[in-house]
């Protein structure tokens, strides 16, 4: 017999809830009142410092590849929010315990499972505590909305051109704030940044300019160009005015002054800028930003800060030259990058270096380590074509794992040339027909005018014409799309759930808009590449 324990806590206390009380409670409850439990194997499953909003938690995800391999008699944990405070993650869960035959056990509210009444209790439960979660970011939000309209700094790496300062208030009780303030010499860094930005256009030419200047960072490194990318979206150097403020309220940002609050020698100082992802901070939506006037003063004018921002959205765009990932048979560019924090490129040997394959060798490397010369960086390059085949592999298995053929299917074509294409043909198609049907409107208010029974007959048969045609684009798109979901859907799911046929049939870039999908980033470092991929496709 095989009994999985789970146990999670969002942070280390070492008191009440802890990781250690949890899994002693839960083998006191299985010692007591599961028979036979004294030959079972008992598998503990713990992640410490992971939120239950979702399920991107290392140790359960085991637990559910464990499962799938060799199902569980019982799952037992402590209490129905350990496993997960969102209803639609614990419906899933409990959904695959019944498939597997798996009774589960939360020793404090003590759910059975395996009847309709022990069913629709859980699912209340994950009710009251998808609710409770959702309280307490609110809750979070709102607390530090008010910290934000003092301007204080809530800590973290310190900006560029900036340094701490605290600050005593309080009669009875003491209190500590601490607000940003300018470090006068390192500021001029910062200004810098902005003005060659704006003069190049580029953030790789601001950072060879840099170089070439002997400017480095607090580390002694040189500048790369996330890094400045980094500098010149961070709201801290802007200053405040009606500009800037209209500017993040129209990116969604709930902002932490009125306009008539406005001081133009402040500068901005942000909230809520990354979301946890287990240990990782990742980037958060404009939306659930917070913006709010600092005590510091601002840096750059308001002007200069909106220019520089309309630049780099031009950038991300993808415009020309300016960003875009254009090369068209390395899989990992854009997503590979370099423990020192840069992004690897691809470089190719010699024409006559091939594979067996008849593909031309290459490898990835540091810009940074190349530029330095090791100064900088010391990571070594990365051979490109079987680091590319290996990530490929992990993929298709990692996407076996997680959906079925058909969805695998149906992920891949939605990317693909070819679908975007047919996509694009009956996007033209319904124009057409919308504009046929425009034109015999037309004509047929001609018709109610005219007198002439030679004219009202032609004017009938064009608009006859044009309804024929309409109706003929239309019945082709429609038979095409029941094509698709019939015969060439059913014919097409067996070769796409082949490896060697999806590597074989795939072009480099279809390949990268798949990899999109799973990955969030893979790094370089000490000759171990690590891939950070998301629980499911699109990041959700």
């Amino acid at each position: 017999m095989r009994i999985a324990v789970y146990v999670r806590k969002s942070k280390w206390t070492g008191r009440g809830e802890s990781i250690e009380n949890q899994i002693l409670l839960c083998r006191e409850y299985i010692e007591k009142y599961i028979e036979n439990s004294r030959e079972a194997q008992i598998l503990v499953y713990r992640d410490e410092g992971f939120s239950g909003k979702d399920t991107n938690r290392p140790q359960f995800q085991k637990m559910l590849a464990d499962m799938k391999r060799r199902p569980f008699q019982y799952l037992v944990c402590y209490r129905l929010d350990r496993l997960g405070r969102n209803l639609a993650d614990l419906a899933l869960l409990i959904e695959k315990l019944n498939r597997e035959h798996t009774e589960f056990v939360s020793i404090r509210e003590r759910f059975d499972t395996s009847t309709p009444m022990g069913k629709a209790m859980v699912y209340f439960s994950g009710v009251l505590a998808q609710m409770e979660r959702e309280q307490i970011g609110e809750r979070v939000r709102d607390n530090m909305y008010f910290l934000a309209k003092s301007g204080r700094w809530l800590g973290g790496n310190t900006p560029l051109g900036f340094q701490v300062r605290e600050k005593i208030y309080g009669e009875e009780k003491l209190k500590k704030a601490f607000y940003l303030e300018v470090k006068e010499k390192e500021a001029e860094i910062p200004r810098l940044i902005f003005r060659e930005f704006l003069d190049s256009h580029s953030l790789t030419r601001t950072a060879e300019r840099l170089a070439k200047k002997q400017i480095f960072t607090r580390r002694d490194r040189s500048y790369t160009p996330e890094a400045i990318g980094e500098i010149l979206e961070n709201p801290v150097y802007c200053q405040s005015g009606e500009k800037a403020y209209e500017y993040f309220a129209s990116l969604g940002c709930r902002m932490g002054f009125s306009k008539e609050e406005i001081r133009e020698e402040k500068g901005l100082i942000s909230y809520g800028r990354t979301v946890s992802s287990g240990y990782r901070g990742r980037e958060a939506t404009p939306r659930e930003w917070i913006i709010a006037q600092g005590e510091h003063e601002g840096l750059i004018p308001q002007e200069d800060f909106l220019s520089v921002q309309k630049l780099l959205k031009r950038r991300r765009q993808g415009k020309p030259g300016e960003g875009r990932v254009q090369n068209e048979a390395c899989l990992l560019s854009g997503f590979l990058f370099c423990s020192c924090g840069c992004r690897m490129r691809p470089k190719y040997y010699a024409r006559e270096q091939i594979t067996a394959e008849g593909r031309r060798k290459f490898s990835y490397r540091c810009p940074c380590r190349d530029k330095t010369r090791g100064r900088d960086c010391q990571e070594a390059p990365l051979l490109g074509n079987p680091c590319d085949d290996l990530v490929w592999k992990l993929l298709m298995k990692k996407t076996g794992e997680e959906l079925s053929p058909e969805e695998i299917f149906l992920e891949i074509r939605r990317r693909t040339k070819k679908e975007k294409s047919r996509e694009g043909e009956w996007e033209k198609r319904e124009r057409e027909a919308r504009g046929l049907e425009r034109e015999a409107r037309r004509l047929t208010g001609r018709l109610a005018e005219t007198e002439d029974g030679e004219l009202a007959e032609f004017l009938k048969e064009e608009i006859q014409s044009r309804l024929t045609r309409r109706e003929y684009l239309r019945e082709k798109e429609k038979g095409e799309k029941n094509f698709l979901n019939r015969k060439e859907r059913e014919n097409l799911v067996l070769r796409y759930t082949d490896p060697e046929f999806l590597a074989s049939f795939l072009s480099v870039p279809n390949k990268r808009a798949y990899l999109g999908l799973w990955t969030e980033k893979i790094v370089w470092e000490k000759g171990v590449l690590k891939l950070y991929l998301f629980v499911s496709p699109g990041g959700q």
